[in-house]
């Protein structure tokens, strides 16, 4: 089947969920048409389609970095997955070879198959959000739920990897660097947030992608020590 072709087949079963966005779905498709994979949303259905090439994956590259501190073995909730759990997806294949473990995926704009075995929570993050029964929390690229989570992680003690967005979702956390480019600011008041709201039995480390990805944005990751 032709890209265009599987294009139009996902069309078919999900574009429905995208018109809240009103130009989404036509940007989406004329960057997969023209190769330009740089916005999440089209990563995610070029995954989904299974026409993502293998150097713009970076839900792989991020896994990478996950497995590199933390099992899959484990209940594990992806927050702020956006349309289509792509890194969820991932997880779920890992788990069934090791016959462990659970993910779950959270976004107000989840869309799931019905027959997918990923649990789904249209629902969103907030500071007082429960993330009881879970042993981890992901997230890549998580927008306005980035601050949420770092919170909810600590309330509930539980580690995290949290890949950075180039957005900027809250302007209190920008200090006042003027030799920095303003995400890069936020970004560092984001990763002293952490820093400020570790237990005493956890740390917290700073990865990126390889690369090969072209993605540069901080990873945080909180680990127990």
């Amino acid at each position: 089947m032709a890209k265009e072709e599987k294009l139009n087949h996902y069309k078919k079963y999900f574009g429905k969920f995208y018109e809240q966005c009103p130009g989404l779905w036509d940007f989406i498709e004329e960057s997969i048409q023209d190769g330009f994979y740089e916005a999440d949303v089209a990563r995610q259905v070029a995954y989904a389609i299974h026409t993502l090439p293998e150097k713009y994956n970076v839900y792989k590259g991020f896994l990478e970095i996950v497995k590199k501190y933390h099992s899959l073995a484990q209940n594990i909730c992806e927050i702020g997955t956006g349309f289509y759990p792509a890194l969820s997806r991932d997880i779920l294949k890992e788990q069934q070879q090791l016959h462990k473990g659970s993910i779950t995926a959270i976004d107000p704009e989840l869309i799931v198959p019905n027959h997918s075995k990923i649990k789904k929570k249209k629902d969103v993050i907030e500071n007082n959000t429960s993330m009881q029964g879970y042993d981890l929390l992901l997230a890549y690229m998580p927008c306005e739920a980035t601050i949420p989570m770092i919170t909810i992680a600590s309330q509930h003690h539980l580690p995290y990897v949290l890949g950075m967005c180039g957005c900027i979702h809250d302007g209190s956390f920008i200090p006042f660097y003027p030799a920095e480019p303003q995400v890069r600011r936020y970004q560092k008041s984001i990763i002293n947030y952490a820093k400020n709201n570790l237990e005493e039995n956890m740390e917290l480390k700073i990865e990126t992608l390889p690369e090969q990805y072209k993605v540069d944005f901080p990873i945080l990751v909180k680990k127990r020590k």
